[in-house]
């Protein structure tokens, strides 16, 4: 399978700019993009719907049968709507299954703006295309003799990347989106001596120590991704 999704995520070697919209909050603006095919599995499922804040950077990866329209729409709804709220602004390639009619009405109905990468700037689809060559390795390691059940390990997949560090933000998108750290598997059964649990804590303290935590966190990410842009113009 390595072999196999190592083709499927060669980097694509260009120039062109990132992209000039800087998000300033979480789920202002979410990217869409599918990986795959990759080997059918028990459950049917051959692709995975990629969803990305690219404020917080947290994301979503659901598998998918298929990639028609109808199929994203509903996945987009069920794992990204309805948990957070519909974005201001939906960006992806210029696949058709993003372009399609019902896609568009989606799109219409939520009050959604779409965007779409032009062939003069194709990285500003960047992020998902290194977060593809990311997942790659991730779901590599967890099945290297078990290809049809890829499917199987995914969230496994995504509860480690939200665990870590992200590179132009300096957090975890799980910081970033909830304030704190989660608490992993391991964790559960073995605290960390720094955990910041305080049994006593009024519910009033604990919410005005998250949106503290949170403006923290995200007036740092607003410079580090302005910095990113900066760096990214000045290489053009």
């Amino acid at each position: 399978m390595r072999q196999l999704l190592c083709k499927k995520t060669q980097e694509k070697s260009t120039k062109a700019l990132l992209g000039t919209y800087v998000s300033g909050k979480p789920m202002e603006r979410v990217a869409l993009d599918i990986f795959g095919p990759l080997p059918l599995t028990k459950r049917s499922n051959k692709y995975i719907l990629i969803i990305s804040d690219l404020f917080t950077k947290w994301t979503e990866a659901i598998a998918l049968p298929n990639q028609e329209s109808s199929t994203i729409c509903t996945a987009f709804i069920d794992h990204s709507v309805t948990k957070f709220e519909a974005p201001l602004q939906l960006h992806s390639d210029q696949g058709r299954n993003f372009q399609a009619d019902i896609f568009q009405r989606m799109c219409k109905l939520l009050g959604i703006h779409k965007t779409r990468t032009t062939s003069f700037r194709p990285q500003s689809n960047g992020g998902e295309e290194r977060f593809n060559r990311t997942l790659a390795s991730m779901i590599s390691m967890y099945c290297k003799q078990n290809q049809d059940q890829w499917d199987q390990y995914l969230q496994q997949v995504m509860m480690a990347y939200r665990s870590s560090v992200y590179a132009s933000t300096s957090r975890t998108p799980n910081s970033m989106l909830f304030g704190r750290e989660v608490t992993l598997p391991l964790q559960a059964v073995i605290p960390q001596p720094d955990t910041e649990i305080q049994e006593n804590r009024s519910p009033d303290d604990y919410v005005a120590h998250l949106q503290n935590k949170l403006k923290e966190n995200h007036s740092f990410a607003r410079n580090a991704l302005k910095k990113d842009l900066y760096l990214s113009e000045k290489e053009i």
